[in-house]
């Protein structure tokens, strides 16, 4: 698969819409590659830069689309926190730009790396729609988007939302592009809506915490500047994270009240950045996200234990009041018993309301079913995906069969 890098819009459409092959796959950072690759209806999921599998490259009609050349600022309206921004721009560049004013989108997800060099481009993050440690706060991504320019398979652009926080007119179509995985199309641009920098940002951690639902309910009802918490369960240890942001006097307030203490220096988990890698799993074997009611989040351990004895997770992440957890299985998982292994897990998060996707598995793992299946919200995904895409042109949506 050859990438193809247009700087311009003209560029972009000239490419899509004269070219052959059956599928397009929109590429950014490339940092998400990881998390999956399509072999027809067989999801395998590998490490990034790992060769292609038999069958991958000009023969398979693909043609990547790669968007690192339309990575600028098109308008930053600092007074109305709003800006316009090519979705081929890095996370990093784009907060760089945003610091210089005092402002920035309030959206870290994992593995950002906001440092220099990170590979992770808007576009990648907008196209999954993750979210950072913060989301208690601010949510995902698609709460911080007001409008979007979509390439079409054709050639033509559509585009939905406006460069205004209020805007109220017509269907909010944005949010059907983002998380979609370039089922849809290629996200060329967005207008989002930005946060002031906050004075202090600090991470803490409440040791020896033997009740964290009951801990985090307290600090939730008195921490003004709670922004965001995370329980991490590693090996039978569990040390719950609180993120603090505001004025200094209400962090120091807070932090007072919580009982929580700052890190020692050299704690490997001393930071936001560190606990996005750990949650983000780049150290696993096997990797599930798993949505519950947020009330179960405390009680997921003692779940997977009972559900898969010797083979439950050596890590749980859980971001407190969101409902969002991670597993990771830091041993070695052989590949013919991942099927098999997600399948138990996703009956679990079934008997506690919600879903389990699969984020990251050995290569030689076949998962049919990496999403799970949504039942009547698939049907709607893929009668969606054939309005919007009726040629079949970019990768499938991301939803499976549920059979019915």
């Amino acid at each position: 698969m050859t990438p193809h890098p247009p700087i311009t819009r003209g560029e972009l459409a000239a490419l899509v819409g004269g070219s052959s092959p059956t599928t397009l796959t929109p590429v950014g950072g490339r940092s998400r590659r990881c998390t999956v690759q399509h072999q027809g209806v067989t999801i395998r999921c590998g490490a990034p830069g790992t060769t292609p599998l038999p069958g991958e490259g000009s023969a398979t009609g693909r043609l990547e689309v790669e968007l690192s050349g339309l990575d600028r600022m098109v308008e930053h309206r600092p007074e109305e926190l709003v800006a316009t921004v090519e979705c081929g721009i890095s996370l990093s560049g784009l907060q760089r730009a945003l610091a210089a004013h005092g402002q920035c989108w309030p959206i870290a997800p994992p593995c950002s790396g906001l440092a220099e060099g990170s590979p992770s481009t808007l576009g990648g993050t907008l196209a999954a729609n993750v979210c950072g440690l913060e989301r208690l706060r601010f949510g995902t991504a698609r709460d911080w988007v007001i409008g979007a320019t979509l390439l079409r398979g054709d050639g033509s652009f559509a585009r939905a939302g406006a460069p205004v926080v209020k805007n109220v007119s017509g269907y909010d179509l944005t949010k059907l592009y983002l998380g979609a995985w370039g089922s849809l199309g290629v996200l060329v641009e967005v207008h989002l809506k930005l946060t002031p920098i906050p004075p202090v940002r600090t991470c803490v951690v409440v040791d020896r915490s033997t009740t964290p639902d009951m801990d985090f309910n307290r600090i939730r009802a008195t921490a003004a500047s709670l922004s965001g918490a995370c329980l991490v369960d590693h090996e039978g240890t569990s040390r719950l994270y609180l993120l603090l942001a505001g004025v200094e006097t209400a962090v120091a307030r807070d932090l007072e009240r919580s009982g929580a203490r700052t890190f020692d220096p050299g704690d490997p988990l001393g930071s936001p950045g560190a606990l996005d890698a750990i949650r983000a799993g780049t150290d696993t074997h096997l990797s599930l996200r798993i949505g519950t009611d947020p009330a179960q989040a405390t009680r997921l351990r003692s779940a997977l234990d009972h559900q898969l004895g010797r083979e439950t997770p050596e890590r749980v992440v859980s971001l407190l009041g969101t409902g969002i957890s991670w597993l990771g299985w830091t041993r070695p998982v052989e590949p013919s018993q991942c099927s098999g292994l997600v399948q138990r897990v996703r009956s679990l998060a079934r008997d506690l309301g919600g879903f389990a996707t699969v984020e990251r598995a050995p290569m030689e793992a076949e998962i049919l079913s990496w999403w799970g299946t949504r039942g009547h919200a698939a049907r709607l995904t893929r009668a969606i995906k054939l309005a919007l895409d009726p040629e079949n042109r970019f990768p499938p949506p991301p939803v499976d069969d549920d059979g019915d």
